[in-house]
């Protein structure tokens, strides 16, 4: 069916563009390494330079554990993050599949389009930072910069479609096939961020942080699918045989530079500084989070407080991703609109199809939003509870609510809890376990190494069980340097 694979071929060519090459928001959280270690259960216990993704409110708050470091300069370069569907990992599989072929495609394609095209797989929310920076004053608050490219996209085909490509059968039953989230972007972030701590000297509330990240994004691609997009074919007599009625619409609509090649685009992804763009927007994070609780004791003090006590339930909260961009650069719309055709069975053939392919035109420049979330925790240092236990281990439950729905965005809320596990001065250990939002489960494992008092190495993954498995690939690692004078 020529329309599907037109359709099908025009996504995957910007989304091969900056997606299948990618080491891996909706948000921006996939860049808190220690995080997706605890399966993305981080927002009230995130500290140093993974609070620039996951909540700034703590970006001035102290270390919990000593593998995280505390110098007045912190900075990483050229990190990256996030979730993959395994399909955008097979690079050669992808070209082959989606490239325009005179010939025409095989049973075997059409069976492997078939097997690939699930939500899984054509899923991604990824990140490379090409440089981030943290400095802490000695009284006025921390500041922090960073700058790298995000990419987040989906192709939720419905799972009907997948059938009828494999089979090319349309016979003896009707479909339907609506769009459920099919769009992408692919964006480059500036953003300075800045914390600040409260302090007091009660027992609740004996510290209190708050802090933002604003950002200046330059849109490099987009793409989407106009969410009442549908297409139906029914099983209809016609003519005193068989036939099909094709009723609906669609709309695809997209954003590109001027000269845009894909094949140079997946260089520029991870080499370019500054890749040409087809758009500028501006973001906004803000975040709060602290202390909740501490209890007397030896241990850890809050600067400030006329008796020693320790830190030991802790909050956050975060709105992430609030920001828009506005496309101006080769804005076009392709579009098909009251299709209502009845096609006898003969009549199936590409020039039929070819009907369906719509217009396309340009159109002025048009914004579009980031998935925005809405996300709040408590976390718990148990060995203030709990004096006897030889190291240290933290807590965190948290939940994660999105605010709109773009494309790349979560329809359902989320909830994760996980903890890290402080075994000594350089080595700590982390898990945890996400349900329901854009992912589903996901089983978090990660750790970070600190073999010098100016280096740490950071690794996780929300999704560990995806490593052994063909769905998705969803991982985050970071080096970092302390530089104190």
């Amino acid at each position: 069916m020529k329309i599907f694979w037109d359709v099908l071929h025009r996504s995957a060519t910007v989304l091969l563009a900056f997606c299948c090459c990618a080491p891996a928001a909706v948000s921006q959280d996939r860049l808190d390494v220690a995080g997706m270690g605890m399966g993305r259960a981080s927002v009230s216990i995130t500290r140093g330079l993974n609070s620039i993704y996951s909540n700034p409110g703590l970006l001035d708050a102290a270390p919990l554990l000593p593998t995280q470091m505390d110098q007045p300069l912190t900075f990483s370069i050229y990190t990256g993050g996030g979730t993959i569907g395994a399909t955008y990992l097979s690079g050669d599989e992808f070209r082959l599949i989606f490239a325009q072929k005179p010939e025409g495609y095989t049973k075997e394609d059409r069976e492997r389009v078939g097997q690939l095209l699930q939500a899984e797989r054509l899923y991604a929310n990824a990140a490379i930072n090409l440089i981030a920076l943290r400095y802490r004053t000695q009284s006025g608050g921390t500041w922090a910069f960073h700058h790298g490219h995000r990419v987040f996209a989906r192709v939720n085909f419905p799972e009907s479609f997948s059938e009828i490509v494999a089979t090319s059968n349309i016979t003896g039953r009707d479909y339907t096939f609506i769009n459920r989230g099919i769009g992408g972007d692919w964006l480059t972030e500036f953003g300075l961020s800045y914390g600040t701590t409260f302090r007091g000297d009660g027992a609740w509330f004996p510290s209190i942080g708050v802090g933002a990240t604003a950002k200046l994004i330059q849109g490099v691609a987009h793409f989407e699918v106009a969410e009442n997009s549908i297409i139906t074919i029914q099983q209809v007599v016609s003519g005193g045989g068989g036939g099909y009625n094709i009723k609906g619409g669609y709309q695809f609509r997209s954003a590109s530079p001027k000269g845009f090649n894909p094949a140079e685009a997946i260089g520029t992804l991870f080499t370019g500084l500054f890749p040409t763009t087809a758009g500028t927007g501006f973001g906004l994070d803000v975040g709060v989070g602290g202390t909740l609780y501490s209890v007397a004791g030896t241990g850890q003090s809050n600067p400030g407080q006329a008796t020693q006590r320790r830190d030991a339930v802790f909050f956050g909260m975060t709105l992430q991703d609030a920001g828009f961009v506005n496309w101006n650069t080769e804005t076009l719309v392709r579009s098909a609109v009251g299709i209502n055709d009845t096609l006898g069975s003969g009549s199936l053939d590409n020039a039929q199809f070819r009907r369906y392919e719509g217009k396309l035109s340009a159109v002025p420049a048009y914004s579009t939003s980031f998935p925005t979330v809405f996300r709040a925790g408590i976390g718990v240092d148990v060995q203030a509870f709990m004096p006897d236990l030889s190291n240290r281990m933290v807590l965190n439950i948290e939940g994660e609510a999105p605010l709109n729905d773009p494309p790349g965005s979560a329809t359902r809320g989320r909830f994760a809890v996980g903890g890290e596990w402080g075994l000594n001065d350089w080595l700590t250990v982390r898990t945890g376990f996400s349900g329901f939002g854009i992912n589903g489960f996901g089983w978090g494992l990660g750790a970070t190494v600190r073999p010098t008092e100016w280096l740490t190495f950071e690794a996780g993954s929300s999704e560990f069980e995806g490593l052994f498995g063909n769905e998705r690939v969803d991982a985050a690692a970071r080096l970092s340097i302390g530089w104190a004078w």
